[in-house]
């Protein structure tokens, strides 16, 4: 009986210690469950000019890699910009860095200094790769982004590669910033290129690339076919009689284009030779072109390491301005890169595989209507002011009441720039009495000095602390200026532009998408763009940008924790 009853009690230890052992098994494959290994490839897809409401509007007829991230991935549906005056650099560089204008220093696209402007990404010490005398670097970003963290913890074990892929410099700088490497669409010379900020001599494997590409031969042409038929409801939200106030005035449906094309002589960014290409759904190819071909020379060759990449589209924001929001060419220029993202997606997919792959939209500004056409709609203060006009009457008003002749330098981005210094002891006087005659034309909403933004207690969120998110000391204006809805401060008698507060231009699309880890949420929190770069830092296990204190994105975990 002895020996019988032993044997129970050595059954049960044995049980005992076999149940133990399996319960830390299970809790130990939980635990390293939870934690979600960092993705090997993130590719973030930054559209320019992609408002939110043009996502809802063409949502119903894309279905490829929209339809994809649409389908399957984590959706903010209220993603917004923390600042007033959303322009591509600083959406770019808030972007990166996890923070707004006001510390990152990228207050607008350019800026005065000295009486000069000054581009977001210009430096003439670095100059770039087939034009010595352009220079280009991030030297005017005062912050490190992700970009930067995640470079910085790359080992040779464990190689960290960052690229951004872009149509505009600033948009690949303002991404890459200092330790990733920046590559961007030269329209003179119709190759990508960088500066000798990112590279000592350009990289052959991007020499190669651009040689093989159809934009290097000179005799090639581009016709630009839609990707539905003209009368398809894909297009219903099209105006038809919104082309005569338009840059162009016509339809470029259908156009064939060649190098040198001469599409408009008199504006800066038509008059060079490869600029037409810009204004074509083709761009965008070569651009996922490149993106893969960065990702197979450093990852699939290599196998090591991991990569954060940038593709930066470009084309969305010049046929915005040019063609309008409401045009065949905005929407058009959607469902081929809707296309062309399904095409990069599967190439991935074959090479990383999408378990290993994160993927994020976004975009760094919306785009509001032509002023003219949603006058018509009914927004009967809609209205399109002349900038010259404007700071010729700044000008007159200063010069008659207090004697100072071209006291205004400029207008732009909704600042008011004035030379002020040799008539220091009238500037606290001529900055509020100027502020005073804008708050007299019915189109300006509010306007503010710079030293009354810094200095006037705000409600965090409210419009005036968008515009106090924006000033950046000796970089923007004396006087920043609140447009009315629907109004637009522009040199130009036509088109559009971006420079307001209102959620056409500051509500942006935001999705993450892998497969089997970040997918299949729907999020109705309001969130703001700046709060990714930190969240990036999280899922990528690297220290987070240096100076953003933004949260994590909300329900940003892998879909086992739900």
């Amino acid at each position: 009986m002895g020996n019988i009853g032993n044997n129970k009690k050595f059954k049960l230890s044995v049980r005992v210690k076999l149940s133990v052992l399996v319960l830390f098994f299970l809790h130990s494959l939980f635990f390293h469950a939870n934690e979600a290994p960092a993705p090997k490839l993130t590719v973030i897809l930054v559209i320019d000019q992609f408002a939110a409401h043009l996502l809802q509007k063409v949502r119903p007829f894309v279905k490829h890699g929209f339809q994809s991230l649409l389908k399957n991935g984590i959706i903010y549906e209220h993603a917004f910009v923390p600042y007033g005056i959303p322009t591509t650099a600083p959406g770019h560089c808030s972007l990166n860095t996890g923070t707004t204008p006001s510390n990152h220093g990228i207050v607008s696209n350019t800026w005065r200094s000295r009486q000069q402007n000054v581009a977001a990404d210009q430096d003439q010490n670095y100059p770039t790769f087939f034009n010595e005398a352009d220079g280009r670097s991030p030297v005017n970003i005062v912050l490190e982004g992700i970009s930067d963290s995640f470079a910085r913890m790359s080992t040779p074990a464990d190689p960290h590669y960052v690229f951004s892929v872009a149509g505009k410099s600033r948009s690949a700088i303002c991404t890459a910033n200092k330790l990733g490497k920046a590559l961007w669409f030269d329209q003179d010379k119709g190759l990508f290129t960088s500066s000798r900020f990112y590279f000592n001599e350009f990289p052959q494997w991007v020499n190669d690339f651009n040689k093989k590409e159809d934009f290097y031969h000179e005799n090639k042409s581009i016709t630009w076919k839609s990707v539905f038929p003209l009368d398809h409801v894909a297009y219903k939200y099209v105006v038809n009689n919104g082309y005569d106030h338009t840059i162009l005035k016509k339809s470029l449906i259908n156009t064939t284009f060649k190098p040198n094309h001469m599409i408009h002589k008199k504006h800066d960014d038509l008059n060079k030779a490869y600029a037409y290409l810009e204004l074509t759904p083709q761009i965008n190819q070569h651009l996922f072109d490149l993106a893969f071909q960065t990702v197979q020379y450093h990852l699939k060759q290599k196998k090591r390491g991991r990569m954060l990449l940038w593709v930066c589209v470009s084309a969305t924001d010049k046929i915005g301005h040019l063609m309008g929001p409401e045009s065949y060419e905005t929407f058009d220029m959607l469902y081929h890169l809707d296309r062309q993202f399904g095409a990069f997606m599967k190439q991935i997919k074959r090479t990383i595989g999408l378990q290993n792959t994160l993927f994020v939209l976004t975009a760094d500004h919306g785009i509001a209507s032509i002023p003219e056409l949603a006058k018509g709609r009914g927004h009967v203060h809609a209205q399109r002011i002349n900038k010259k006009v404007l700071k010729t009457e700044i000008n007159e008003f200063i010069e008659e009441k207090y004697g100072i002749v071209n006291c205004c330098t400029d207008v732009q981005a909704a600042n008011v720039y004035l030379n002020l210094i040799e008539s220091e002891s009238k500037k606290n006087t001529v900055i509020h009495a100027v502020k005073r005659f804008l708050l007299s034309k019915k189109y300006i909403r509010n306007a503010w000095s710079y030293y009354e933004l810094v200095t006037t207690p705000m409600v965090p969120g409210s419009i005036e602390a968008l515009f106090r998110n924006q000033i950046f000391l000796n970089r923007s204006g004396d006087i920043i200026f609140q447009i009315a809805p629907h109004c637009l401060i522009d040199d130009k008698k036509t088109g559009t532009a971006h420079d307001t507060p209102y959620s056409d231009n500051t509500h942006v699309p935001l999705i993450l998408y892998q497969q089997g880890v970040y997918e299949q949420k729907t999020v109705i929190d309001r969130v703001y763009f700046t709060q990714l770069a930190n969240s990036l830092a999280h899922v990528l296990k690297v220290p987070a940008p240096d100076a953003s204190t933004m949260p994590i994105l909300p329900k940003l975990k892998p879909f086992w924790q739900d």
